[in-house]
């Protein structure tokens, strides 16, 4: 998170930076994001960004938690913690980024997403969700292991679909009916009883 010396930086000068970081991560992937690139880019020195950001993941993190924060209000007023519903939160969400400038860097955190950086992104998402008691009355399995192999199949399922409808002509309509139908067939697999997505 940003440092103390960041915060006391005018507005203009915080918001160059800002949109300079976004910027960098907009038009590559996580990779390949240059420190240099983004403070030559806010017209100050490598130096003086590192007095402001850690490092590279520390201001990717910032501007994921600046993208998420009213998704995080949402979801921290939640009793409880349905993560098809929250899948679906998600989808509906971020889509909304779809004619906005922030379009190119959501397409970047979902293309950037796999089983080993799933929890780095569902802890800057949702930072707080160790508090959210996540139902699995109904699930199969619900050990911690299957538990997170379920979260990855609808991240990727959530991913998958925004990249698709960020990058087409299709109306958010029939992407949400297309998600919608993905999440049946990933909920039947995995809920007790009747398999109805297989008749």
């Amino acid at each position: 998170m940003p440092t103390r010396s960041f915060m006391h930086l005018s507005d203009d000068k915080k918001q160059k930076i800002i949109d300079c970081a976004f910027k960098e991560f907009s038009e590559n992937s996580y990779d390949k994001v240059s420190i240099f690139q983004i403070a030559k880019e806010a017209e100050i020195s490598r130096a003086s960004l590192y007095c402001y950001f850690e490092n590279k993941e520390d201001i990717y993190c910032f501007l994921l938690r600046q993208i998420a924060e009213p998704f995080c209000n949402q979801i921290e007023k939640q009793a409880k913690f349905d993560i098809f519903e929250l899948s679906t939160k998600l989808f509906l969400y971020f889509s909304d980024f779809k004619y906005t400038n922030k379009k190119d860097f959501i397409i970047k955190i979902f293309e950037n997403l796999n089983p080993i950086n799933q929890k780095f992104f569902f802890d800057n998402i949702i930072p707080e969700k160790e508090n959210l008691p996540i139902v699995t009355d109904d699930f199969k399995y619900i050990d911690e292991a299957h538990l997170h192999i379920i979260l990855y199949l609808l991240l990727s399922n959530t991913a998958i679909s925004i990249i698709k409808y960020f990058t087409s002509n299709m109306e958010k309509n029939l992407a949400l009916e297309n998600f919608n139908k993905l999440i049946e067939i990933l909920k039947f697999g995995i809920l007790k009883g009747e398999q109805k997505w297989l008749r």
